[in-house]
């Protein structure tokens, strides 16, 4: 075990509370947190604030996997999505959206964070709170998707690689596309009283 929590130590001290020993007369609950602490805090401590039921370690470690690859997937997008802030052709905005996703299930201060950031909290705020998805975002996919298609092509000559390449692509950009590119655009549509976003 390589994890310290405070629900674990919790646990031990409402059960040794108030009796010198429990079956094991040599071992205080002193004694005990001091084992714990040397044991379970190599080689990382790692403080979790989500109740653990500690009868069930197996479930436990498997959600922590599952937050730890979550927050590792945020923060590959997060990267990509600085690399297409700078880059022209290469689109940040859906990996905004996954980014803002996956913290969402593993990291509250990262989550908070991207959508109080100056270059991007813009975006994900508008695209929470009103589905608006910025037709410089669409465009910049629908040039990225065609270079990948030709480049694909060239590469390869694989028509069935391009044909189901491309009709994923084409998936993806019908979705990114029903929503409106702007906030005057959402306004419109709310004022007509039309759906947000169309296909739906």
């Amino acid at each position: 075990m390589f994890l310290l929590t405070i629900n674990l130590l919790q646990e031990l001290e409402i059960k040794y509370k108030g009796t010198a020993s429990v079956n094991m007369p040599h071992l205080s609950w002193r004694k005990d947190r001091q084992m714990l602490l040397l044991t379970l805090s190599q080689p990382v401590v790692q403080v979790i604030k989500q109740p653990v039921d500690i009868r069930h370690p197996e479930a436990a470690m498997s959600s922590l996997i599952k937050k730890y690859l979550y927050m590792t997937l945020g923060l590959f997008c997060v990267g990509m999505a600085y690399i297409g802030f700078v880059v022209p052709g290469i689109p940040f905005s859906i990996f905004l959206v996954i980014a803002a996703w996956a913290f969402a299930k593993s990291n509250d201060k990262l989550h908070a964070w991207i959508y109080n950031h100056p270059w991007f909290g813009e975006f994900l705020t508008n695209w929470t709170q009103k589905q608006v998805f910025p037709t410089r975002g669409k465009y910049a996919m629908i040039l990225v998707m065609s270079s990948s298609l030709a480049f694909l092509w060239f590469t390869t000559y694989n028509i069935n690689a391009v044909i189901w390449s491309g009709t994923f692509m084409l998936l993806v950009a019908l979705w990114a596309w029903r929503f409106p590119g702007s906030l005057e655009e959402y306004n419109s549509r709310k004022e007509k009283g039309e759906k947000i976003g169309w296909i739906k």
